[in-house]
């Protein structure tokens, strides 16, 4: 996945973004986990 992120920024943003709107809705805790995870990176 890292190779792909990597070639395709823009599609590796999509899917990040697919999976905070997840997080958001079904797992508001895990969520704050993820949202720090990505102010790191």
């Amino acid at each position: 996945m890292t190779v792909i992120c990597q070639k395709l920024k823009t599609a590796c943003f999509m899917y990040f973004s697919i999976q905070v709107i997840y997080l958001l809705f079904f797992q508001k805790t895990s969520y704050r986990k993820y949202a720090l995870l990505y102010l790191i990176s």
